[in-house]
């Protein structure tokens, strides 16, 4: 079982992350939320894995804290929840909207991860809701979260903490205007997500517009 990986970062795309370590290159598939807070090539960085086996593939899965990979591990107990549903909730929603989702039964919140189907979402709410004391202590492990930012070069790392940084902004003002109209929270914040989804970057003003189209349909 491999565990972790410390080496070279050979190079990396948005879903995948090659790693030289003494000579021996590990590709590791990540979610694009991870790829984003890596080095430039030719730096050292340290990545948690998990191996997924199955008949036809042997596949690395990574993360970029322990207690990422912690919670996919959960995700993969559930019943009915794939590598890659469990990698996107870990990766769109985050830890701690995942924790919260599961506390509050929220499904929608679970559901706007991509490859996240309805029934899945409650499946995952049910079966884990009973683990939520072990799983509120993932949200604490702030600590190997910094530890893995501080590899991070200064500029990039500038960079990543504005946008995440404006995005709130963005999410928190469109979330404010939302509930004003008389949405709950758990719809708002699913409109708002899918909207982000296809582009992280839009403005308040194109957030809402598409957040109305939305729940207009549901």
């Amino acid at each position: 079982m491999i565990g972790k990986i410390t080496g070279i970062l050979e190079s990396v795309t948005d879903e995948l992350v090659m790693i030289d370590v003494n000579g021996v290159f590990y590709e590791i598939h990540c979610h694009p939320s991870t790829t984003s807070k890596l080095l430039n090539d030719g730096e050292v960085v340290t990545i948690y894995t998990d191996l997924m086996v199955r008949e036809d593939l042997m596949q690395l899965v990574g993360f970029i804290s322990p207690s990422e990979k912690a919670l996919y591990k959960e995700l993969l107990s559930v019943q009915g929840i794939g590598a890659k549903a469990a990698l996107s909730i870990v990766g769109f929603v985050g830890i701690q909207g995942t924790v919260q989702a599961i506390s509050l039964e929220d499904h929608q919140a679970l559901k706007a991860a991509p490859f996240v189907g309805p029934k899945s979402a409650q499946r995952i709410v049910f079966e884990l809701k009973s683990k939520i004391g072990k799983l509120v202590k993932l949200t604490g492990e702030a600590d190997a979260v910094e530890a893995a930012e501080t590899q991070l070069p200064k500029k990039r790392q500038n960079k990543v903490q504005a946008k995440e940084t404006g995005n709130q902004a963005v999410r928190a003002e469109a979330l404010s205007a939302l509930l004003n109209l008389g949405y709950s929270q758990s719809e708002a914040a699913m409109a708002i997500a899918t909207s982000l989804r296809t582009d992280a970057d839009k403005s308040v003003e194109e957030v809402l517009k598409e957040s109305l189209q939305i729940l207009a349909t549901n």
